[in-house]
């Protein structure tokens, strides 16, 4: 369908502002053959529009056709026609020379020119946004090739209706020409004296003038072919021509620079969880171009909204959860202070705290300033009042959007993709369903820095693998963040309790078929055996107790403060194990320096929103006065260091990993079995792999994800007896009392320096299996190469050496027909 603008020759006003130059970018990159574009250009501040186009042709929106075209710059030059013109003048100011090209050359009129001030002077809206486009549209009436005309409204335009917003023009209470013809009778002085009246319903000039510009095209269609193309809060793009590409600060922007450098604090919104309809620039710019394509040459007039309300609601909450984390961790680097945002839901305490937050010290200021300041103190306070009119006037502009809610259908944008090529869908992407919120909403954050506040270093924060995790260290803060009301993460705990599963582990069939045999074989009663089993399950199992979590990470969070110069997180590999985990239960595989490990694999589940992992750790903690009740209840249950023969063991711990598990409870284990004392990885201990590798390929698991970890210290806690170990000493038997001890030690007398986690990507294990056993019968693998030693054989260490050897279990299973599998995995 795109093709059918191929050749075409467009004429496009607005292009100094931000939309505009994504459709131009658009065009020149992606529509086949894509004729000249003219370009309706005023003088502005002594710039000639030939100037400006210059200015315009250097732009980084145009940074993608540089990079895939090495003549892009006389592509570009060759393509856009400057046009010198006004849309607040008759005739658009243009000369009857450039009138006469444009009807004799253009097919194509976008018409993206307008004011967007919500509180432009009505007069001054209707001589942009009403006369400008039926100026613009007079001059295309007259073309000898007119194949469609665009028009850029606005999904707002029926702001007045409340639900569902349907694509069509719904009929005015008043007639539009009446209504123009009023207008235009009036003085600028009598129009702002009757403005409420005027406006109605409509909350202000910008959506009042949209509205009537709409039905007035209509009434003067003719058989022009017609788009009204309405969009919703227009953001940053998402993909194109770059992630998070912004030039100007309005809208959604404006929210986010203000409260990224620390001016904007809070808003009222009586409802934070409402629907905050922001669409990408990029998403518009492909809808529009395509919705032109649709109706070229036809004689109809076709309505379009793109929005995300119906298809991917984006609620002003998630905005403000997905954003501010991340500017509390990459700051812009020139703030007013802090950054930090909240919602107020009370209209007299959103007055009181703006009182005091900006009425009160500005005037301040000015009253010092002017009974005792200097020149340039008055000339300060002069810009802070006009700051603080600023701030309340687009806090007014917003408060409108944030406090209703409106579902905007988006049909006809879908009747349009319908009817797209794949390789035109694939290349004009116009799916509101398809957005990643945090992604684009990270991007957006990131085009803010690049863009808009010149950070030319900032990094793209899904490829920030070094991102800080951000401990504010203002009163409060580590509670707030223990203790926080956010438990989505924790919810698999409440759906399937580890309580529950530590019962229901002696009923399995597997558990009640290995008693009866440990019975048989050992000479005892069944009910010795079950005995011993329940023994078993009382020492081994362990609980998640989120009081005890929460407050580990209160005390935790002070003592990493203090200890550590920061926590360095690699976000993108993050994302991917968040993704992973919603696609079955993650095993987390870190490398193993310190026993800081145990904790801080813990805190980064929990600081992005996932469930706390089940820790395997060695039974030598039980001997640990008081930590062995922390372990427990925070996740960890207890193996012992080694196994022997014990087949009923064996099974309880097997089935005890498998249960937790199949209810989705993510399981943390180290592979390297110990700690390693030179910094080196040790050889991995495949014991507990195996165990889990075995449940898939047996069915007991329908699939499993295992995402290593790589966790590296400047400096680790255990330094010092580290260093003893590797030089002769003996090591000794962990306890409560030295590690109270060598805590307060540490804490009050030495800095760690920095803490990076790196993930590598997740890895499934039936993926794994297949392609193993592919491999396996193409002989490209060796038979058996490794041998599968004893599990948990002793090696000095009181960590368990997670390794096994002929562990197969089927004399403790039901006795149902083993799956095939790839050869004894290693």
């Amino acid at each position: 369908m795109i093709e059918k603008l191929s050749g075409a020759n467009f004429f496009v006003t607005g292009v100094t502002g931000f939309l505009a130059k994504i459709i131009v970018e658009k065009l020149l990159f992606s529509v086949p053959n894509v004729g000249k574009i003219y370009l309706l250009i005023r003088t502005k501040k002594n710039q000639s529009p030939a100037d400006r186009l210059h200015k315009l042709m250097t732009s980084r929106v145009f940074n993608r056709l540089r990079s895939e075209r090495k003549d892009a710059a006389e592509f570009i030059f060759q393509h856009l026609v400057v046009v010198s013109g006004d849309i607040t003048m008759e005739r658009l100011g243009m000369s009857d020379a450039d009138i006469a090209m444009v009807q004799e050359d253009v097919n194509i009129f976008i018409h993206s020119a307008a004011t967007i001030n919500f509180n432009e002077p009505l007069a001054d809206a209707v001589n942009q946004n009403v006369l400008g486009t039926l100026r613009l549209f007079a001059i295309a009436q007259h073309c000898k090739r007119l194949l469609a005309f665009t028009h850029i409204s606005t999904a707002y335009v029926n702001c007045i209706k409340k639900g569902l917003v349907e694509e069509v023009v719904y009929p005015l209470d008043f007639d539009p020409q009446q209504m123009l013809d009023t207008l235009l009778e009036k003085s600028p002085e009598e129009i702002d004296k009757l403005t409420p009246q005027l406006l109605g319903e409509y909350p202000n000039s910008y959506t009042f003038t949209k509205s009537l510009t709409e039905h007035l095209l209509i009434q003067r269609r003719g058989n022009i072919p017609l788009l009204l193309f309405r969009s919703t809060i227009i953001g940053a793009s998402y993909k194109e021509p770059s992630p998070g590409w912004i030039d100007t600060i309005s809208a959604a922007s404006a929210l986010y620079v203000t409260a990224g450098v620390g001016v904007m604090k809070f808003m009222l919104a009586h409802r934070p969880d409402r629907i905050g309809d922001q669409v990408p620039a990029d998403l518009v710019s492909n809808s529009l171009i395509a919705a032109t394509a649709d109706i070229v040459g036809e004689d109809r007039y076709n309505v379009v909204q793109m929005g995300t309300s119906k298809d991917r609601p984006l609620t002003w909450n998630y905005v403000k959860k997905t954003i501010l984390p991340y500017l509390l961790k990459r700051p812009p680097k020139r703030t007013f202070s802090k950054p930090y945002f909240f919602f107020v839901n009370s209209d007299s305490v959103y007055n009181a705290l703006y009182f005091l937050q900006y009425r009160v010290p500005i005037a301040g200021y000015n009253v010092y300033a002017h009974l005792l300041g200097t020149q340039d103190d008055k000339k300060q306070a002069l810009m802070w009042k006009r700051f603080e009119q600023r701030v309340r006037m687009m806090v007014g502009n917003f408060n409108f959007f944030v406090n209703n809610e409106w579902i905007f259908d988006t049909s006809n944008n879908y009747k349009i993709i319908d009817k797209m090529s794949p390789a035109e869908v694939e290349a004009f992407f116009m799916d509101p369903g398809a957005i990643d919120w945090e992604e684009y909403l990270l991007a957006f954050c990131y085009g803010m820095k690049l863009n808009l506040l010149k950070e030319y270093d900032t990094v793209f924060p899904l490829e920030d693998r070094h991102c800080p995790v951000y401990l504010r260290d203002d009163f409060g803060s580590d509670f707030a963040w223990a203790f926080r009301n956010d438990e989505e993460g924790m919810d698999i705990y409440k759906i399937h309790s580890p309580e529950k599963i530590n019962e229901d582990l002696f009923y399995t069939d597997r558990v009640r078929l290995a008693i009866r045999s440990e019975a048989e074989e050992e000479g005892i009663s069944e009910k010795e055996a079950q005995k011993r089993a329940r023994d078993i399950i009382r020492v081994m199992v362990g609980t998640v107790d989120m009081k005890v979590m929460r407050t580990e990470g209160y005390l935790f969070r002070k003592f990493y403060r203090h200890m550590y110069k920061g926590i360095f997180i690699d976000e993108m590999g993050m994302k991917k194990v968040q993704l992973a985990a919603q696609n079955g239960p993650l095993i987390l595989i870190p490398s193993h320096r310190s026993y800081v490990d145990f904790l801080i694999t813990s805190f980064f589940m929990y600081d992005h929103g996932l469930p706390i992992p089940r820790i395997a750790a060695g039974d030598d903690f039980l001997n640990m006065f008081f930590v062995n009740w922390v372990f427990r209840n925070s996740g960890a249950f207890f193996m012992r260091r080694s196994f022997n023969n014990d087949s009923l063991y064996k099974t309880i711990f097997a089935e005890y990993v498998q249960q937790i598990l199949s209810h989705g409870h993510p399981l943390e284990f180290f592979i390297e079995g110990t700690r390693s004392r030179s910094g080196k990885t040790l050889p991995p201990k495949f014991g507990l792999l195996s165990v889990i590798v075995d449940a898939v390929a047996d069915g007991l698991l329908e699939n499993a994800h295992i995402a290593p970890v790589c966790i590296c210290y400047d400096r680790i806690v255990e330094e010092e007896s580290h260093a003893l170990e590797l030089y002769g000493d003996i090591k000794t038997k962990p306890s409560t009392r030295d590690l109270i001890k060598a805590s307060l030690t540490k804490l009050t007398n030495l800095s760690l320096g920095r803490i990076s986690i790196q993930f590598s990507d997740p890895i499934p294990v039936t993926e794994f299996i297949n392609s193993y056993s592919q491999q396996r019968s193409s002989n490209a693998i060796p038979s058996n190469p490794y041998s599968r030693p004893s599990i948990f054989e002793s090696s000095g260490d009181h960590e368990p050496e997670t390794s096994f050897q002929d562990f197969k279990l089927t004399a403790s299973r039901p006795e149902t027909p083993r799956k095939k599998r790839p050869d004894e995995f290693d």
